[in-house]
C-alpha cells in the first residue's frame, strides 16, 4: 500500500511523463540487470547453490524484460490511439537518466 505521499509524487510523475515512457525505464533498468546475472554467471562461474541462485535470478529478470517489453509496447500504442501528443512526452528523458 503506497501512502498520501508517494500517491501525490506518483500523479506529478504522470503529468510529465507518459505511461510507456515510465515502463520504458523499467524495462532498461530490468535489462540491464539481466545483462549484469548474465555476465556474473559467465565470468565469475559460480559453483553449487550460488550457481543455481544466480540461473534462478536471470530467468525471472528475462521473465521481467519480456513482460514489460509486451506492456510498453501496449502502453505506447494505446496513447497513440488515444492522441496523447509527444511533444509535452518530449522531455521524459529527465526521469530516466535521474534513475539510470
Amino acid at each position: 500500500m503506497i501512502n498520501k505521499q508517494e500517491k501525490i509524487v506518483l500523479a506529478d510523475l504522470l503529468q510529465r511523463e507518459s505511461v510507456s515512457d515510465i515502463v520504458q525505464t523499467m524495462l532498461t533498468l530490468a535489462g540491464r540487470e539481466s545483462v549484469r546475472l548474465q555476465d556474473n554467471l559467465v565470468d565469475g562461474a559460480p559453483q553449487g547453490l550460488l550457481k543455481r541462485q544466480f540461473s534462478a535470478a536471470l530467468e525471472d529478470a528475462e521473465a521481467r524484460v519480456k513482460i514489460l517489453r509486451v506492456l510498453t509496447q501496449t502502453a505506447a500504442a494505446q496513447e497513440v490511439q488515444m492522441g496523447v501528443p509527444f511533444a509535452a512526452v518530449a522531455a521524459a528523458g529527465a526521469t530516466q537518466m535521474s534513475i539510470l
